[in-house]
């Protein structure tokens, strides 16, 4: 209904192979999806629930259960999946710790000028914010890769 969304993957939670009805779904998300869903699945778990009803993580609560072991290989799939990704973040926070103090202070005004003004002001008063901050980290790179073309570092390191 989005054609704007972007998103990174699908996976399936909730899982139960046994029936008709698990193996449809991921017949019908493979068919629509089929460069996005992940292969690790998140089976039906009851350690799942109640770690859920308890406020704790599967890793917490129960780390040797199905849920714990399903979901460190969707988190191992998901981190191999997106290290280019976590490759070129560090690129360009490497790029910005090389730029002068004011040229640093000139990206971050120039990049806060792209958040929406909601963000613009929520930053003024809390900076320690991790979502503000990625979204700040974000434009700043919009700006950085138009100055240091990733493609190009990439292509010089092969």
């Amino acid at each position: 209904l989005n054609r704007t969304l972007r998103f990174k993957g699908v996976v399936m939670t909730l899982c139960d192979f046994r029936t008709r009805h698990a193996q449809e779904v991921r017949n019908i998300l493979q068919k629509n999806f089929p460069s996005k869903l992940y292969k690790a699945y998140i089976r039906s778990n009851v350690a799942l629930k109640e770690a859920s009803s308890l406020g704790k993580s599967i890793f917490e609560y129960d780390p040797n259960s199905t849920g714990a072991f399903d979901y460190q290989n969707f988190v191992e799939e998901f981190l191999r999946e997106h290290a280019p990704t976590q490759q070129k973040k560090a690129f360009y926070e490497s790029c910005f710790r090389k730029l002068s103090p004011k040229e640093q202070q000139e990206i971050l005004y120039f990049a806060r000028q792209k958040l929406s003004h909601y963000n613009q002001n929520r930053l003024d008063f809390a900076t320690d914010e991790p979502v503000l901050k990625e979204a700040l980290r974000i434009e700043r790179n919009k700006i950085l890769e138009k100055l240091y073309p990733y493609r190009h570092h990439s292509l010089a390191h092969e």
